[in-house]
């Protein structure tokens, strides 16, 4: 599963971007597009094991809810069903008796939680015909409150692979799950989900929600459905609820097994500040000239192109220039320099005139 989610206003890049996984590719941005994002987080799932500074593997302590029209009175998560094979996290699915099905989570609670943001997940779900689902979606630790909002917590279900056909569901739970509890569900396309690996993200602003797969947009929600508070990831397998498969006919036993190629989060890159350059010469042909808006911090290369200038019998020749701000004065026709704030370079003209002696007579 891909889980991606968009940052609007975000609060955590200082304290996560250690937690950026050196094999993510430079400059990685989310499958749907955009340019002006950063990278705070990612996991390549390229090691031996699980990275425990990001993830957390949940292993149940009682079984979770029974899905008694598929056979399975009871499913679990358990510890061995994580695993890593050396370029993904896999989840296994294993029939352990004639009604029992063990699974697999790992959960990034109390280890990254954002707020908004662009999230992603490259994955390949575990066949839904063996009646589990696979699922990427989010929780916040105050999602029980009920105050008719999701502001302070919700689950948000990315999708959830529970069917046959090439059709999810993105889903927005709130108010815990007791007589208050309330929920938004979208349904969606996703052609080819049965096959091979695919894009899931979720762009996740201060008043949208937006679900994408393989780069296309599939729903929104705005709202009360919009959680205002931080958030874990959550990347699991685990009995259906959808459509009914063949467990009760298979064997005991591996049944499928969920792949995550990859899980990443930006945030909105900050604006880049500009400075005001400006160019004054008398003579010329200056690079840059008049006055420019360069991003702070960038090298800025300036020169006269055309010295000396010829006009009739006068010789304009070009001496060096008159720098402020970021720019100390100097000789000659180009410089180059780093502008941190507002800048001036005045370009310095020597006048030279051709004189023409004649002599007549004696």
């Amino acid at each position: 599963m891909l889980l991606l989610i968009s940052v609007g206003t975000l609060s955590f890049s200082s304290a996560y971007s250690a937690m950026v996984d050196p094999q993510t590719p430079p400059n990685a941005l989310p499958f749907s597009g955009g340019s002006n994002w950063k990278l705070v987080f990612s996991d390549e799932f390229n090691g031996a094991s699980l990275d425990t500074t990001k993830w957390g593997v949940d292993v149940s302590t009682s079984s979770r809810g029974a899905r008694t029209t598929h056979g399975i009175n009871d499913w679990w998560w358990k510890a061995a069903n994580v695993s890593l094979n050396g370029s993904n996290l896999v989840l296994d699915v294993i029939k352990h008796d004639a009604d029992t099905m063990y699974c697999g989570s790992v959960s990034s609670d109390g280890l990254f939680e954002p707020r908004y943001g662009y999230l992603e997940a490259r994955i390949q779900i575990a066949d839904t015909t063996k009646d589990t689902h696979t699922a990427f979606w989010m929780q916040g630790k105050n999602m029980s409150n009920v105050d008719g909002t999701g502001y302070d917590g919700a689950e948000v279900d990315i999708f959830e692979s529970a069917w046959f056909a090439d059709t999810t569901k993105a889903v927005v739970h709130i108010d815990g799950y007791g007589a208050s509890k309330q929920a938004n569900t979208k349904q969606f396309s996703v052609p080819g989900i049965h096959e091979g690996y695919h894009v899931f993200g979720l762009d996740w602003t201060t008043n949208s929600m937006t679900v994408y797969y393989d780069g296309v947009l599939k729903t929104t929600f705005t709202g009360i459905w919009v959680p205002q508070t931080n958030e874990w990831i959550w990347l699991s397998d685990g009995a259906s609820f959808g459509d009914i498969g063949t467990f009760t006919n298979e064997p005991v036993g591996l049944l499928t097994s969920a792949k995550f190629d990859y899980v990443r989060v930006w945030e909105t890159a900050p604006p880049v500040p500009q400075v005001n350059l400006t160019v004054l010469s008398e003579h010329g042909t200056p690079i840059p000239s008049g006055i420019t808006t360069p991003a702070s911090n960038s090298l800025v290369n300036a020169s006269i192109l055309d010295s000396p200038v010829i006009n009739g019998t006068t010789q304009f020749v070009c001496i060096g220039w008159i720098g402020t701000g970021s720019l100390t004065s100097g000789l000659g026709t180009n410089t180059s320099f780093t502008i941190t704030e507002d800048s001036t370079i005045a370009w310095q003209w020597q006048t030279n005139y051709w004189i023409n002696f004649e002599t007549t007579g004696q």
